[in-house]
C-alpha cells in the first residue's frame, strides 16, 4: 500500500525527479514510509542526511533503499505549495514546519491544505469534514520533525487516526474542542485546561464553566486526543475583548476586591456561560455522567461545596475518630488502668 508521502508526490506535488535517486528494478518497501514503491529511490547508506534524526521512526528499517517521495520531502530544498520564498531568501517553506491534509475524494478529485500553527481554523474545519474515501493528516506543533511519512492513511468518514508531532492519535468527539474554546473565551487558560488546576481568578470568573466542563471532559485528560483538541481550541477574541473591557470597567468603579475564599461562592452560585452539551454515543444515548475521581484528589482546590456538619464538640469527635470511645470511655478505660 503506498504511504502518505507516496500518494501526495504522485498526485500532488507532479512526480519531482530527485538527483540522489536511481532506477530499482524490483518492487521495495521504503525504508523512511514503509510504502511499497515501484520504481526510482535511493540507497540507505548513500541518501541518509547529516541532520537525519528520525532512525528511531523507521518504517521499514531492514531496507536498503528510500522512495523518492520521501527523498523529496525529507529535503530542504523541496518547495512547498503556496509557501514561496520570502524577499531575500533563497528558500520557501520547510515541509516540516506546516501540517497537512490529504484527501482522495469519490470522485477520485485530490483536495490538499498545509497549515501553519497560526492558522489552525482552517485545520480544525478540514479534520471535522466527514471524508469517504482516503485521506491523511499530520498535524506539525515542533517544526522540527518530518510528519508526513509517517501519517496514518485512513479509510474511515469519521473518526480515523493522525499524527500529532510523532504521535498517533485517535480522533474523538470535536465537542471537546468547542467546550475547550468556550471555556477560554470566559477566562480559563490553556495550562489549566491541560493540567486541572484552575487559579482563583479563574474561578471567580468562570467557575460554574468550569465545573460543568470538568464534569464532562475529566476523563479525558491526559489523552491523545485531548492534547490535540487543546493544541486546536482557540478563543473568541472579539468577545474576549469585550469581556475585559467590562472587567476592567468594574475595576475603575471600585468593586471591591475578592479574596480567595469568596471564590466559593461564586464557583458554587455563577450559571454556566455556555452549556456542556454531551457528545453523542454511537451505539445510543449518553449514560449519565459519573462522579469523576477529580473531586477526591483536588479537594483542596474545588470550592463547590462548603457546607460539611463538624461535631459540636472537636475533642468529641477526634476521640470518637480514632478510638470509638467518647470522654466517658476514655475516663473509664484510664480507670481500670489504675
Amino acid at each position: 500500500m503506498n504511504s502518505a508521502s507516496q500518494l501526495l508526490w504522485m498526485t500532488v506535488l507532479g512526480e519531482p525527479a530527485q538527483a540522489d535517486c536511481l532506477p530499482v528494478f524490483e518492487a521495495f518497501g521504503c525504508w523512511v514510509c514503509g510504502g511499497t514503491w515501484q520504481g526510482r529511490g535511493a540507497s540507505v547508506n548513500k541518501w541518509m542526511p547529516g541532520g537525519f534524526t528520525s532512525q528511531s521512526r523507521v518504517r521499514l528499517p531492514k531496507s536498503s533503499w528510500v522512495c523518492e517521495p520521501c527523498v523529496h520531502l525529507c529535503s530542504r530544498i523541496s518547495p512547498v505549495p503556496g509557501r514561496p520564498p520570502k524577499e531575500g531568501k533563497s528558500f520557501g517553506g520547510n515541509y516540516r514546519n506546516y501540517s497537512h491534509c490529504w484527501w482522495r475524494k469519490p470522485d477520485s478529485s485530490i483536495e490538499y491544505l498545509n497549515a501553519s500553527k497560526g492558522e489552525k481554523p482552517a485545520l480544525l474545519a478540514w479534520l471535522r469534514k466527514p471524508k469517504a474515501g482516503e485521506w491523511w493528516c499530520g498535524v506539525a506543533d515542533s517544526g522540527q520533525k518530518h510528519i508526513i511519512p509517517w501519517a496514518p492513511v485512513c479509510r474511515t468518514p469519521r473518526g480515523g487516526n493522525v499524527l500529532f508531532d510523532d504521535a498517533l492519535v485517535t480522533l474523538g468527539s470535536w465537542q471537546l474542542v468547542d467546550d475547550m474554546a468556550e471555556l477560554l473565551t470566559v477566562g480559563a487558560t490553556k495550562d489549566e485546561i491541560t493540567s486541572g488546576d484552575y487559579h482563583a481568578g479563574s474561578i471567580m470568573r468562570c467557575g460554574a464553566d468550569i465545573e460543568a466542563f470538568e464534569e464532562h471532559w475529566s476523563g479525558q485528560r491526559g489523552g491523545a486526543f485531548f492534547g490535540l483538541a487543546i493544541w486546536l481550541a482557540q478563543r473568541d477574541e472579539e468577545r474576549v475583548a469585550a469581556r475585559l473591557a467590562a472587567e476592567k470597567e468594574l475595576k475603575k468603579n471600585g468593586r471591591p476586591k475578592k479574596s480567595d475564599s469568596q471564590a466559593a461562592g461564586l464557583f458554587a452560585n455563577a450559571v454556566p456561560t455556555h452549556p456542556i452539551v454531551q457528545p453523542d454515543e454511537a451505539l445510543g444515548a449518553a449514560r449519565d455522567p459519573q462522579p469523576s475521581s477529580i473531586e477526591d484528589v483536588r479537594e483542596s482546590t474545588r470550592v463547590a461545596d462548603n457546607n460539611v456538619s463538624q461535631p459540636a464538640d472537636r475533642r468529641a469527635g477526634q476521640l470518637d475518630f480514632f478510638g470509638g470511645l467518647g470522654l466517658a470511655g476514655s475516663a473509664a478505660k484510664s480507670k481500670r488502668r489504675r
